[in-house]
């Protein structure tokens, strides 16, 4: 979860093979501060989900699925800024040497 512009307010971490909507319940229940509206890719296009947002009075910015019989309407304009999202995982993907402890110790080997 990440705030508008895009700085990491709550991290879940979850198996790799997880559907994004597991993860829901855990981070609508971190931040300190409810948010107004929760910008998020198909994988949270969830009637359950769309329920809930709507009983805490936060905005549903997710567009719907494909194969959706029913069309979603979004504020596509406010979509628009999930790219910050994004980005702030591609930074996390950039700092995997933290997140997977590499040794850099000249002269040091693992496997020694």
């Amino acid at each position: 979860m990440a705030n508008a512009r895009g700085r990491p307010l709550a991290i879940h971490l979850t198996v790799g093979e997880a559907t994004d909507c597991k993860a829901y319940d855990a981070l609508i229940a971190l931040p300190e501060q409810a948010p107004k509206a929760l910008l998020a890719d198909r994988g949270y296009n969830a009637d359950a989900i769309r329920t809930d947002l709507a009983e805490r009075n936060i905005q549903a910015v997710i567009p719907g699925q494909s194969n959706r019989r029913t069309t979603i309407e979004y504020n596509q304009t406010l979509y628009k800024q999930r790219n910050r999202i994004e980005i702030m995982f591609g930074r996390f993907k950039d700092w995997r040497l933290v997140a997977t402890r590499y040794c850099l110790v000249p002269g040091f080997d693992v496997w020694d």
